[in-house]
């Protein structure tokens, strides 16, 4: 059953709205490259609403202090408060594993294809890269999402398939194919919980925010907790070239 409508779920609607139409209006552009970049920036600018100041958006690699990076990353959102994008030249950075909260993978076409390349990426992600030892264990995991605009493929993900998604889809938490459905994968009981789309209120992609967003902020709490209950050489892990002693 609907909840009544309030001013902030109607703004919101509306947001997610704009982002679909900008992200139609450039299906006619020939440069994939380019409009695959214009779509994390709609992205982008559609999440910065929803996140306070403490929080950055961004898209490039998340690297450790060990020396290791991650494969390109379309959207990260990351906590200011503990390290910043070191590197960064406008959104385009490298993001301090520490400091990130959840990744993004934004993709016009959605389907089985598509989620097990990415499932590889954040594969590579979870295996490759290590926070460092110094930093408390607490909150220390990452969200992995996916999300995709165009409509074909849609047939092949369905309220159906969380059996295909426990085998195929292990490194992602949340899936959404905006104003088509929404998958959110839930720990505690390790299953995949399907929403079906709304037309009018884009209730899938909101719901697909909304966890995701929820969920960094609350990471971003425990990580910054652990940071304040003691000291911790952050920057130096990053910046010098001596052995970390104090």
């Amino acid at each position: 059953m609907m909840e009544q409508s309030t001013l902030i779920k109607d703004y919101s609607t509306s947001l997610v709205k704009a982002l679909f139409e900008k992200v139609k209006s450039i299906q006619k552009l020939n440069h994939k490259l380019t409009k695959g970049e214009l779509r994390e920036l709609f992205l982008n600018d559609l999440l910065v609403n929803f996140l306070t100041e403490q929080f950055g958006v961004g898209t490039g690699v998340v690297i450790d202090s060990y020396g290791n990076e991650s494969k390109q990353t379309d959207l990260i959102i990351y906590d200011k408060r503990i390290l910043p994008a070191i590197i960064k030249n406008s959104n385009l950075g490298t993001y301090p594993i520490e400091s990130v909260l959840a990744v993004i993978e934004v993709k016009s076409i959605l389907g089985k294809k598509e989620l097990i390349k990415t499932n590889s990426n954040f594969a590579h992600l979870e295996t490759k890269l290590k926070f460092n030892e110094k930093f408390d264990k607490n909150g220390l995991s990452i969200i992995k999402c996916i999300i995709g605009f165009n409509k074909r493929a849609i047939s092949e993900i369905n309220k159906d398939d969380d059996t295909w998604l426990k085998i195929n889809a292990k490194h992602i938490n949340a899936i959404c194919h905006v104003q088509n459905y929404c998958w959110i994968k839930y720990p505690r009981d390790k299953g995949w919980r399907y929403s079906d789309k709304d037309k009018l209120t884009f209730e899938e992609t909101k719901r697909f925010i909304a966890w995701t967003l929820d969920n960094a902020r609350n990471k971003s709490n425990r990580r910054y907790k652990a940071l304040c209950d003691r000291y911790i050489p952050w920057m130096s892990m990053y910046i010098r070239n001596n052995k970390i002693t104090h």
